[in-house]
């Protein structure tokens, strides 16, 4: 399955595919400039760790969770206002 990566509005991108059977469009989730750092820094830590084999797993698990944590409140902020968004639109153009 191939991601389609759509850019909505300034630094907001959705991150959607296409089902094979139907060719329903599902969104899996919108990314703004904050989450892809937030991602990018994420991919750093392990990359580190990897390298790193003296670094405290306890400690680099906890800062990779406590980032993904981040990561989910940021996304989860841009489903709402984007659906918001959409609802708003949607009764403004019901209203005509």
């Amino acid at each position: 399955m191939k991601v389609k990566i759509t850019k909505i509005r300034d630094d907001v991108e959705k991150n959607s595919f296409y089902c094979p059977e139907c060719g329903c469009e599902y969104i899996a989730f919108y990314t703004n400039q904050i989450a892809r750092e937030l991602q990018k820094e994420v991919n750093e830590t392990i990359e580190k760790f990897k390298k790193q084999k003296n670094l405290p797993k306890k400690k680099t698990v906890r800062k990779i969770e406590k980032t993904k944590k981040k990561i989910r409140s940021e996304m989860q902020k841009l489903k709402d206002e984007i659906e918001r968004d959409e609802e708003h639109v949607k009764s403004q153009m019901s209203s005509l």
